[in-house]
């Protein structure tokens, strides 16, 4: 799967680097941020061979809040942890592309 390391810094968030995992047997990209505030979330990604859709849905285990999606090319979630109950996707992370 194609992608460029987001540059989320216009929403406050400093890329910190990156990790290769492995989640039920493939391979997900994880990079890591960090804010002014020492806040630090991941953007993980996995590719999609499906070629479905599937819109921003919030979820919340406990303070750990992610937001996920999936596109034409890939399977895509942010997790912060949190104890903000009113957490949202971060800006410039559309459902329509992985940039």
């Amino acid at each position: 799967m194609d992608f460029k390391v987001p540059n989320l810094s216009d929403a406050g968030w400093t890329f910190q680097g990156a990790r290769l995992l492995v989640v039920a047997g493939k391979p997900v990209a994880q990079l890591m941020y960090t804010n002014a505030e020492g806040a630090v979330i991941a953007l993980s990604g996995l590719q999609n061979r499906s070629g479905t859709t599937v819109e921003p849905a919030l979820r919340a285990f406990g303070d750990v809040h992610m937001a996920t999606w999936k596109n034409t090319t890939g399977r895509l979630w942010v997790t912060r942890l949190t104890r903000s109950k009113h957490w949202q996707r971060p800006p410039h992370l559309s459902s329509n592309r992985f940039p």
